[in-house]
């Protein structure tokens, strides 16, 4: 966890405080070298990482991650129509970019159901037959995961690591969810 972050002004979900609306981050991983796109159906040919960003001047506590993705075939053993052969990384990093957290253990996601592994909230693969196309939505609550939310500094930032071709699938995004506190 970022050292040197105090943590007493947080509001924790399910303690009977409220965030006000401007203290909820709701916010789609970006990738900051391609004009801030959100479109992660993208042909990586080296390491792509689409991240949050905490703002400056801001200290964030992350509690889940939601994913979607739309193809013609979402089936537990594959990622839609696209391939995984490298997988998919899930971490926090500080500014300087050292690891700070590593959601996935160092091992790669490589298909739907190992991703479902990480759930402890609602996964859907729903078939839509008449559309030809598939959806998979997936849930992580964060806490439920690794024991405890993800806490991070100004200029830290939480994201996704592909490097794998997956521009064949018609729609892919994740979405970080949390709070934030602003440093006085």
């Amino acid at each position: 966890m970022a050292t040197g972050v105090d943590q007493s002004n947080f509001l924790f979900r399910g303690e009977g405080q409220g965030a006000s609306a401007s203290q909820v981050i709701s916010k789609r991983l970006i990738d900051i070298a391609d004009s801030d796109s959100k479109d992660m159906a993208v042909n990586a040919s080296s390491l792509k990482t689409f991240r949050y960003t905490v703002p400056a001047g801001h200290t964030a506590r992350l509690h889940s991650l939601s994913m979607v993705v739309h193809d013609a075939s979402c089936l537990p053993t594959g990622w839609g129509a696209a391939a995984l052969t490298n997988g998919i990384f899930i971490k926090a990093w500080n500014s300087d970019d050292e690891v700070l957290v590593d959601i996935t253990d160092g091992e790669s996601i490589k298909d739907m159901a190992s991703m479902s592994l990480l759930s402890s909230g609602p996964h859907n693969f729903v078939d839509l037959a008449s559309t030809a196309t598939d959806t998979f939505s997936f849930c992580m609550d964060i806490v439920k995961v690794i024991g405890e939310p993800i806490v991070l500094d100004s200029g830290d930032y939480f994201g996704a690591t592909i490097q794998d071709n997956l521009s064949g699938l018609i729609y892919f995004q994740m979405m970080v969810h949390g709070v934030y506190h602003v440093k006085s």
